[in-house]
C-alpha cells in the first residue's frame, strides 16, 4: 500500500498538469556533450543561448516553430562512467505573453573506454512550466556517438525518441511524441573552459492537434570546469 505522502505527491502533481492554460510550452533539445567524460571529482558549469522548440507552433502569435531563450546546467561526474546533468532552460522571446520555462534531469553513461570513438547512453526525464505553473512534462532516451581527434576537441551526434504529455483524461489527452537528431562540436580549453556549438533537429507529433512539425534548433554553450 502506497504511503500517504506519496498519494499526496501523485494528487498535487496531477492537479498541477491538468489546470495549466498555457497554449504552447518549450523545451531544449540541445545536448552539449563533452570533450572528455567528467573524472569523479569534478563539476561542470554550462550556460548559453539558443532556439527552443515550441510544443504548439500553431498556438503561439505568429505560428512560430522554435523561440529564443537561454540555458543552463550543472553536471556532477560520479567517476569517468557516470555524471548526473540537472539543466534549465527559460523562453526569451515574444512568441507569447506567457512566461514559460523548464528543467530536466539526465544521467550521462558512458559505454565505452575508447580514446577515440565514445559512445554515451542519456537517460531524460523533464518537467514543463507556463505562467508560473508546472503544465507538463516528458522524457527520452538519447545515445551519443562521439569522435576525439584529438583529446581537447570533440564531434558528436545524439539521436533518440522523446515523449511529453500535459493533460491525460480519456476525453482530452494532451501529449505527443518525437524524434531528436543533434551533431555537434564540444572544444576544452586549458582543461577547463569549454564551447559548445550544436544544431538540433526535432520531428515533432503532436497527437492532440494531429500536427506534425520538424524544428531546427542551433544553440551556442560555454562552460567551466572545477
Amino acid at each position: 500500500m502506497q504511503r500517504p505522502s506519496t498519494l499526496l505527491g501523485i494528487v498535487i502533481l496531477l492537479s498541477a498538469l491538468a489546470c495549466g492554460c498555457t497554449q504552447s510550452l518549450v523545451y531544449s533539445p540541445s545536448m552539449n556533450m563533452p570533450a572528455q567524460p567528467l573524472k569523479g571529482n569534478q563539476m561542470q558549469l554550462l550556460g548559453g543561448v539558443g532556439n527552443l522548440a515550441e510544443t504548439r507552433p500553431d498556438k503561439t502569435e505568429d505560428s512560430s516553430e522554435t523561440a529564443f531563450g537561454c540555458e543552463g546546467a550543472l553536471r556532477i561526474g560520479l567517476c569517468e562512467h557516470f555524471t548526473l546533468q540537472f539543466k534549465g532552460w527559460k523562453d526569451l522571446s515574444d512568441n507569447l505573453r506567457s512566461q514559460r520555462y523548464g528543467t530536466s534531469f539526465s544521467v550521462l553513461a558512458t559505454l565505452n573506454d575508447s580514446s577515440k570513438w565514445r559512445f554515451t547512453l542519456i537517460p531524460t526525464a523533464a518537467l514543463v512550466f507556463g505562467g508560473g505553473d508546472l503544465e507538463g512534462g516528458g522524457g527520452g532516451l538519447f545515445l551519443s556517438p562521439a569522435y576525439n581527434p584529438r583529446r581537447d576537441i570533440s564531434f558528436y551526434l545524439a539521436f533518440g525518441p522523446a515523449f511529453g504529455m500535459r493533460k491525460l483524461e480519456q476525453e482530452n489527452k494532451q501529449w505527443g511524441w518525437g524524434l531528436l537528431a543533434n551533431c555537434g562540436s564540444s572544444l576544452l580549453i586549458r582543461d577547463k573552459l569549454t564551447v559548445n556549438v550544436e544544431l538540433a533537429g526535432v520531428r515533432q507529433v503532436n497527437e492532440y492537434d494531429d500536427i506534425k512539425d520538424f524544428m531546427i534548433c542551433p544553440s551556442l554553450n560555454l562552460g567551466y570546469i572545477f
